[in-house]
């Protein structure tokens, strides 16, 4: 395993439907990533939970620097080859509140 969240993180998820939540979980690894897996514990309804990737030679720091790969309204699985980062998003789907998840990347 490359990567766990050591306690769940919360996300203060907006009411604005498409905004962002402020927070991000971001995974680095000199090693390529396999898989992505989020877990969630709780969610405001319509939540929507994004996984972006680094884009080649992208810096970790920058919002910027990753492109949407997929999205899941619950709990998912995604698996690749060849990332070396990655970053968990979550985006309100008109309805406030916290969303509370896991990762695990390996």
């Amino acid at each position: 395993m490359i990567f766990q969240t050591p306690v769940p993180v919360v996300f203060a998820v907006p009411a604005g439907s498409g905004d962002y939540a402020p927070e991000r979980i971001t995974i680095t690894s000199p090693e390529s990533l396999y898989g992505v897996t989020v877990m969630i514990a709780a969610s405001p309804a319509a939540a929507v939970f994004e996984l972006w990737l680094l884009k080649a030679g992208g810096a970790p720091a920058t919002d910027a620097d990753f492109a949407l790969y997929k999205n899941s309204t619950g709990g998912e699985t995604w698996p690749l080859a060849g990332w070396h980062g990655a970053q968990i998003r979550v985006k309100s789907g008109g309805n406030a509140g916290n969303a509370t998840l896991s990762v695990t990347a390996v």
